[in-house]
């Protein structure tokens, strides 16, 4: 009879975790089969000053030729979204929003023109047709939905230039700079100031391959740097890259001292800093403490909520999801805001859709998925500095 039971309880528990790995965590905003062949990349979101969620992504695929980003909105804080438009010729973007305005700014396609867009409704956007309506730099350039911010009267967001003597990925990426005054009309080209690019390769002693996905970060001295995914091979602790830019956003600098070590370092990550804790935080993907040779660049299949008080000594605080098979699931490309007590965030994810049909590949999503980390102040000890 006990046997019997026990196989009764081994079996319920099994089927609980079937049930549990089927449904994709979170709340689904889009899902592209994998059978379509086009991917979701690139996840951003923003919260318009009435409360609505604005989230973005692109699509990607081998051998494409159109290069568009989908905007959906949501009304109910996360729970249902409605797709508002599709932007031809718009690639590796963040969306933020400025004054009830919301901009688009990215490329135009892979390794292309680099262009903002404008729109009131998040259905029809300005199209970046010369350097007064959003053709900001024309060349070959990479962005990713990083932090877009508002420091000492100028907006900055921290782009690659992409056309270098080693085409190959990432080593063709020098870190950038871009600002613009606030108040300033955004699609004009010449309000816009670009810094140096400055080339990894010749700075890096360390076993760094390049860097790429740079976040605009206001340091701890108040002074304006660039935090840079910095690409390191498997079972090497992960790193980023903290470059010093001037207060005009001319100059970059790095010196070795300013590689330092964190967790998923070498896969894209948003870092936003928290007045109310005085740290800066990211969700970023790591793997669990203890797997120490499961640190490469496709280790995609959790997300750790990380938080540091001077961008150079992270603590892990929480893993907010998680899958036991990297190979077809992950949750990577995160973008997130605060939002009163709670982080809200995004996940280029893939997963088993809702017709059973699995991803491509744990890089290749098939899924947009909305989250929520309700009272993340919380698990903030004293001893981490909390106030």
């Amino acid at each position: 009879m006990k046997t019997i039971r026990r196989t009764v309880l081994l079996l319920g528990c099994l089927l609980h975790l079937s049930w549990m790995w089927a449904s994709a965590p979170g709340v689904t905003i889009c899902y592209h089969p994998a059978s379509k062949g086009m991917y979701v990349g690139s996840p951003s979101i923003c919260i318009m000053s009435n409360g609505d969620y604005i989230a973005t992504h692109d699509l990607f695929a081998n051998g494409q030729t159109e290069y568009n980003t989908e905007v959906y909105k949501s009304e109910d804080r996360g729970l249902t979204w409605e797709r508002q438009s599709v932007v031809k010729g718009q690639f590796w973007s963040s969306v933020f929003c400025i004054s009830d305005t919301l901009y688009l700014i990215g490329t135009d396609r892979e390794y292309g023109n680099l262009v903002v867009r404008r729109s009131t409704d998040g259905k029809s956007w300005t199209t970046p047709s010369d350097s007064h309506h959003g053709l900001l730099a024309e060349g070959e350039y990479h962005s990713a939905p990083t932090p877009v911010v508002v420091h000492q009267g100028r907006i900055w967001k921290a782009i690659e230039y992409a056309k270098a003597p080693a085409t190959t990925w990432p080593m063709r990426y020098s870190a950038m700079m871009i600002s613009v005054p606030v108040g300033a009309d955004l699609l004009e080209a010449a309000n816009w100031t670009r810094s140096v690019n400055l080339h990894a390769m010749p700075l890096l002693k360390e076993k760094v391959y390049g860097w790429l996905d740079g976040n605009a970060v206001v340091a701890p001295d108040g002074n304006m740097v660039d935090v840079m995914r910095a690409n390191t091979p498997n079972g090497v602790t992960e790193k980023a890259a903290i470059i010093k830019v001037s207060d005009d956003c001319r100059e970059l600098s790095f010196d070795d001292k300013d590689l330092v070590d964190m967790p998923g370092g070498c896969k894209k990550f948003t870092i936003r800093y928290d007045s109310l804790t005085h740290r800066y935080w990211s969700l970023v993907n790591a793997a669990p403490e203890g797997e120490g040779s499961a640190t490469g660049l496709y280790v995609r299949n959790y997300v750790v909520l990380i938080s540091s008080p001077d961008l150079r000594e992270w603590t892990r605080h929480a893993t907010l999801l998680a899958h036991p098979d990297m190979k077809r699931h992950a949750f990577q490309y995160i973008d997130w805001m605060t939002e009163g007590n709670d982080i809200i965030y995004v996940s280029r994810t893939a997963y088993e859709g809702p017709d059973g049909e699995l991803a491509h590949s744990g890089h290749d999503a098939n899924m947009l998925t909305f989250h929520r980390i309700k009272n993340f102040r919380r698990l903030v000890k004293k001893s981490d500095g909390h106030p």
